[in-house]
């Protein structure tokens, strides 16, 4: 059994989740200004995927750099600076009419409700081992595959901005 959003009980935001939901519009309300064709930020509107691909990564490292120091602070800060990538690629799809951050938020909920039936379904496991082994094999049989595909370059991305596709 599949479970679906629609038919979840989900947890009412809690006043933590409130706060955290209006600190994110504020920062979609920040990035689609920064993005405002009359009043906008020049460096921003110049900015399309490709060329945010190399800040992308910078972040992504910076959150893992973040992570080993077990800093609170430069965590918070690093993932912040990670979110906004999200939300500023989000934003420029859904100005070239591709996809909105909903559909990235929704697009991952989704994903997480169908790889964990333990919680959402009626699959019952006794180990972190066994939570793995269940996402494998789902993850495998959305991509119509066996799980025992080789690596290949999608998993070790260009970390020169030179080599990133037109």
């Amino acid at each position: 059994m599949e479970p679906s959003l629609s038919k979840l009980a989900l947890p009412t935001p809690t006043e933590a989740g409130t706060d955290a939901l209006s600190a994110i519009e504020q920062l979609i309300t920040v990035v689609a200004r920064l993005r405002s064709p009359e009043d906008g930020c020049p460096w921003d509107l110049a900015q399309t995927p490709q060329t945010l691909i190399p800040y992308v990564i910078e972040e992504a490292y910076e959150v893992v750099d973040a992570l080993r120091s077990r800093d609170p602070i430069a965590i918070a800060e690093e993932l912040g600076d990670l979110l906004l990538q999200v939300v500023l690629q989000a934003q420029i799809a859904s100005e070239q009419g591709q996809f909105s951050l909903v559909d990235v938020a929704n697009g991952i909920s989704q994903k997480l409700i169908r790889r964990h039936p333990h919680v959402f379904g009626e699959v019952t496991v006794t180990s972190a081992e066994e939570v793995r082994q269940n996402w494998e094999q789902i993850k495998a049989a959305e991509q119509g595959t066996d799980g025992t595909k080789p690596p290949s370059d999608r998993e070790a991305p260009a970390l020169c901005p030179d080599t990133a596709p037109p």
